[in-house]
């Protein structure tokens, strides 16, 4: 491996302790042979390039062997090498049957020599190609050649003494004689390693993922609580600054935080941040920083959500064996930094339960912890799930970070002008009304980068494109050649993703992964050929091996590829048997997005009572009303070649739901109207608003103009137009000021402060100067409630 996490803790100035080389020398040789192992040897060999596989085989059964490694040799041959380790000299005069014993020695190698030893990864069988004897004091000559003289000149034996180890560390591993905490720098090395690169993106054609300084953005992670505390606030506090938090305050602030995003926003990749500055932070500190522990929310099931088991079974997975004495005692302390991620790949409701009461007991038990929770927006949406967490949530990129992320994407390019690419990218986002996510501006690099950014139409049919790219549709342009073509791959990966899908899982073993596809072979008349189709599609990057374990590289590639299979094979009516289950959502949005024509599949969802009757609670009705809306806007932003009657019958549906949450917030909240009106209006705009409706949007207006009792959605309609920049919009918000609602007028003094910020050089700005000047003069300073208000505002 490289050795990224020096050269980036010297490039933020870590000053090294300095000692001179016979000081280095006897602290290495004062250390036993367990300390020698897991604090010098292990993490060495891992930052050593030409090392893979490094693992520690010290044990009862270790037949010979402490430490194996593997290397390839010129034609790529994978060879195992094994390490006999030893600590203090070695010569041929030790007490019989020592540890040092030349003897025992010889007989170990020959153990290690004669043996298969069985590996998990790579996975098989393999005996050692050549052996070293590592000490770090000294071996004699005459000790090498009784070593050597004993096993036979056919086995390929070195050796490494003190002096030469010490050269290794002071060239691959520098900062060993700096670090204070040196039993835990194992887990450091191991999780910073591991966790150095983005979730497997990287450039096409390329084997290599990206690491964090190539390419991380951050983001702007904003306070958003949704507690009733927010719509009791005067207005004041709703157009008051965001309140912004950096990676670092997060950290600093030692609070708990549940953070919230759109799919491929980066809630993940933010973990990985964290996880990663909070490492660098205790190496240059020098002393017991906070511990970062980065924890799945599906590694919690298998140990019944039981928080301190899982720690223990992560600590001993990555090396941090020696941080586990003490773990009561720093979870005691408060000194721990829990960082769980994909708490939305958890579907079914009981085990959200579990999950989040865990959380409550663990925080209890342990106070004073740090927890940060990753969640997809529509999980914590109007619920009061969390209540104690300070909920934020990752902004969609601006013109701003999607151009820095640009420029890093071909900061050393020669052949692409970022300035053009930006434009291009922006345009196609723009034209798709895609999210400004990173992995959306990523996908979309990618495709412009090997000239495949033709214009689409929405984010499913984004992923396809991107995925036809690294699964190989163009191999023959490109002079790639794979045994299995595209269309194999896509179909049996999204077999594998609707078996996923459907058992709420999100791994599968690879035996499990090939013996399955060996059956879809099978049925087909095809050879077996499992395990060479894994491997091709692991190294297009669509999928990743860990271990023993095949995943989706990223979960919502995982919903795309099972709503390709739902369409494939004609499953919709599965779709309209689960359209209420929340988990189905973005697989139901991918699959309209791929279908493009949905008027079955909504106007289904429209005939249908979507309120179970069990459902008494006005708060639970709420939130299913919410969750339809959101379903039906998602379907209608996708599937743009639906009969046009049943996209008016639709939105008109999502404008009543919309409607009765406004005034159910302002039944139950003791809110003020204009609270409550910028709150359900923000959320129609985020729902409904897309240009492909427009013309909807347009005629609905029409319609409803002057009736009084459609006031709330007629102004839903003509924000959401006047938010989209629509042609003659400021024609629809000067409709608005007909109103004799002086909560809506206030709204409107909002909104065109609003625009006028955003679009101060457009050719609407004069006419928005006119609608606010006009409404301003409707207002009365005079009357209390509108003058403190009307201050707040101006």
């Amino acid at each position: 491996m490289k050795n990224n996490l020096i050269k980036f803790i010297v490039s933020e100035g870590w000053v090294k302790i300095i000692m001179s080389k016979e000081e280095k020398l006897s602290e290495l040789q004062k250390l036993n042979e367990e300390s020698f192992r897991v604090n010098v040897i292990l993490p060495l060999f891992r930052k050593i390039g030409k090392m893979s596989h490094v693992q520690s085989r010290h044990g009862n059964d270790e037949s010979g062997l402490d430490i194996a490694y593997f290397e390839e040799d010129s034609l790529g041959t994978k060879h195992m090498v094994g390490v006999q380790l030893k600590v203090g000299d070695l010569t041929n005069s030790p007490s019989s049957g020592s540890k040092n014993d030349i003897t025992v020695i010889g007989n170990q190698l020959k153990a290690a020599f004669t043996r298969k030893h069985d590996f998990v990864e790579p996975r098989g069988k393999f005996s050692p190609k050549s052996m070293y004897v590592i000490t770090n004091g000294k071996i004699s000559n005459s000790a090498k050649r009784q070593i050597v003289d004993g096993i036979g000149v056919s086995n390929e034996i070195s050796f490494l003494e003190g002096e030469q180890i010490l050269n290794l560390l002071e060239k691959h591993y520098p900062e060993y004689f700096s670090i204070r905490d040196k039993q835990y720098i194992d887990y450091y090395t191991q999780v910073y390693e591991k966790h150095r690169y983005l979730i497997d993106i990287r450039k096409f054609g390329s084997q290599k993922d990206l690491e964090f300084n190539e390419i991380f953005i951050e983001p702007d992670i904003v306070e958003a609580n949704t507690d009733k505390e927010l719509l009791r606030k005067k207005a004041k506090k709703i157009v008051d600054k965001k309140i912004k938090y950096s990676c670092d305050e997060i950290l600093q602030s030692r609070k708990d935080f549940l953070i919230t995003g759109d799919q491929g926003s980066g809630k993940s990749t933010l973990l990985q941040a964290l996880l990663c500055k909070q490492i660098l932070n205790n190496l240059q500190e020098h002393q017991k920083g906070v511990i970062p522990v980065f924890i799945k929310v599906k590694d919690l099931e298998a140990n019944k959500y039981d928080i301190l088991s899982t720690l223990i079974s992560i600590l001993k997975k990555e090396n941090g064996e020696r941080i586990i004495p003490e773990l009561e005692e720093r979870l005691t302390s408060g000194d721990m930094l829990l960082l769980f991620d994909s708490y939305s790949e958890i579907l079914e409701v009981s085990e959200k339960k579990a999950f989040e009461e865990s959380i409550a007991s663990f925080k209890k038990a342990y106070p004073g912890n740090s927890l940060i929770i990753a969640s997809r927006d529509y999980d914590v949406t109007l619920t009061q799930k969390f209540d104690d967490l300070i909920k934020c949530k990752i902004e969609p990129f601006n013109s701003r970070k999607s151009e820095q992320l640009v420029r890093q994407w071909y900061k050393n390019s020669t052949t692409i002008l970022p300035d053009v690419a930006f434009q291009s990218v922006e345009r196609k986002i723009s034209i798709g009304n895609f999210p400004r996510t990173p992995f959306v501006y990523t996908i979309c690099l990618v495709l412009y980068e090997e000239h495949r950014d033709e214009i689409t139409s929405n984010v499913a049919e984004l992923f396809e494109k991107y995925t036809e790219l690294y699964l190989g549709k163009w191999d023959k342009e490109l002079s790639i050649k794979y045994k299995f073509d595209f269309r194999t791959k896509h179909d049996y990966l999204s077999y594998i993703a609707y078996r996923l899908f459907l058992e709420s899982r999100n791994s599968m073993s690879v035996w499990e992964f090939i013996s399955e596809i060996n059956k879809r072979f099978k049925q087909k008349g095809l050879d077996e050929e499992g395990e060479e189709l894994l491997e091709e599609i692991v190294n297009s990057g669509i999928i990743k091996r860990t271990e023993d374990q095949v995943e989706f590289s990223f979960h919502t590639l995982q919903e795309f590829f099972a709503a390709k299979y739902l369409l494939t094979e004609g499953l919709e009516n599965e779709i309209i048997a689960n359209y209420t289950n929340p988990s189905w959502a973005l697989v139901i949005i991918y699959y309209a997005g791929l279908k493009r024509n949905c008027t079955n599949l909504i106007s289904e969802i429209l005939g249908r009572d979507y309120i179970p009757k069990e459902i008494n609670e006005e708060n639970e009705t709420q939130k299913t009303k919410f969750f339809i809306t959101y379903l039906l806007g998602s379907i209608l932003q996708n599937a743009d070649q639906s009969n046009e009657d049943v996209k008016i019958e639709s939105l008109k549906q999502c404008l009543q739901h919309l409607s009765d949450l406004h005034f159910y917030l302002l039944k139950n909240n003791s809110a003020d109207k204009f609270p409550v009106l910028v709150f359900s209006s923000v959320l129609a705009s985020y729902i409904l608003g897309t240009q492909k409706m427009k013309n909807q949007y347009l005629k609905l207006i029409q319609e409803f103009n002057g009736k009084n009792e459609y006031d709330l959605w007629v102004t839903f309609l003509c924000i959401i137009v006047c938010d989209l920049g629509i042609a003659n919009y400021p024609k629809h918000l000067k409709e608005l000021t007909k109103s004799q609602d002086i909560d809506v007028l206030l709204f409107i003094i909002f909104k065109t402060k609003i625009y006028l910020y955003d679009r101060k050089d457009s050719i609407d700005a004069g006419g928005l100067k006119k609608i606010q000047e006009n409404v301003k003069s409707r207002l009365s300073p005079s009357k209390a409630k509108i003058r403190e208000q009307y201050k707040m505002l101006l």
